[in-house]
């Protein structure tokens, strides 16, 4: 049997091993990224290979090359969940970090941005005292990019969940990253998500929020609005999305479509065809006005007035 194929076989075996064991929760996900750090020594296996090979005499020393593979592989497994690498901060298999801000007395606003890739992201109100925003977040790689500035009265928080190339981490298992952040009921608050393969579950029923904005790919999204605010503003750029969403009883609706939608379902509120849009009898008169508009192929779109046992989960 030759070297080469014996390479290849070891290879499939070792790729198909670890997608498995990866799979099955048994190594992280970090692992593929440590042998991305190390792909010149595959090329280096192969050179061996194909010097050694050549010679009757040195054609043992071409097994080498199988041999720095598995080596390769071996050392991913040991140094992965838990080493360092130049690529930045890295945590270990399962690392919890809290953060939480004040901000200044003078703050009279709040604006949220959470970019969050893959995983479970639950938001909520109730913060600690004299904190304007909350977080613990349980992740596997990279901790949490956070940036927090005051410009005016307006506190801006960000909060990345980032990869070595800056982009999300999308990873298998919704259950891998899972962020739940506390956002503070004594001022107005701008929330903005943008979420790939996520669980988003969002209960702002004691969060006075004023304009709220989702764009994500296919997630599953649970959002409950609070009787806080008079008036919300919703925005939804979605993909093939699962989406509901809990209304306050008594509140007015007023929903703007331009997509074609595989299933909506408004609980029994009545809306009224008004032009390009819909809307519940006598909307301006409503104590709490929600404006919805969707912008893209949302899957599903649910819309129930409140039982007041919504939660939206926590870590």
């Amino acid at each position: 049997m030759s070297v080469g194929k014996v390479r290849t076989g070891i290879l499939l075996i070792l790729v198909g091993t670890f997608l498995l064991l990866n799979t099955l929760d048994v190594v992280d996900v970090s692992l593929w990224e440590n042998l991305l750090v190390f792909w010149p020594v595959f090329l280096i296996a192969i050179g061996i290979e194909k010097i050694f090979s050549s010679s009757e005499n040195l054609k043992p020393l071409a097994y080498i090359s199988p041999v720095l593979i598995v080596a390769t592989f071996a050392y991913a497994v040991v140094a992965g969940p838990t080493g360092e690498s130049s690529w930045g901060d890295r945590g270990t298999q399962s690392d919890t970090m809290d953060w939480q801000t004040s901000g200044d007395p003078s703050v009279q606003h709040l604006a949220v941005n959470v970019d969050f890739g893959g995983g479970r992201l639950v938001i909520g109100g109730g913060t600690t005292k004299g904190n304007l925003v909350e977080g613990r977040f349980l992740h596997r790689g990279y901790k949490p990019v956070i940036k927090s500035e005051q410009e005016g009265n307006t506190l801006r928080v960000k909060f990345n969940q980032p990869n070595r190339h800056g982009g999300h981490i999308s990873i298998g298992g919704r259950d891998r990253e899972r962020w739940n952040l506390r956002l503070c009921d004594s001022v107005p608050v701008d929330l903005s998500i943008e979420a790939g393969g996520a669980m988003v579950r969002m209960d702002l029923t004691d969060v006075t929020v004023e304009k709220f904005t989702l764009s994500s790919g296919a997630a599953d999204v649970d959002l409950v609005i609070g009787a806080r605010s008079p008036k919300v503003e919703c925005n939804v750029d979605c993909g093939a999305a699962s989406i509901d969403v809990t209304i306050p009883a008594g509140a007015g609706l007023r929903l703007t479509r331009s997509i074609a939608m595989s299933s909506l379902s408004t609980g029994g509120i009545e809306l009224i065809e008004q032009g390009d849009y819909r809307e519940t009898p006598d909307f301006d008169s409503k104590p709490v006005q929600i404006t919805m508009s969707l912008e893209a192929g949302v899957s599903s779109l649910r819309i129930h007035q409140s039982n007041g046992t919504e939660t939206p989960g926590s870590i």
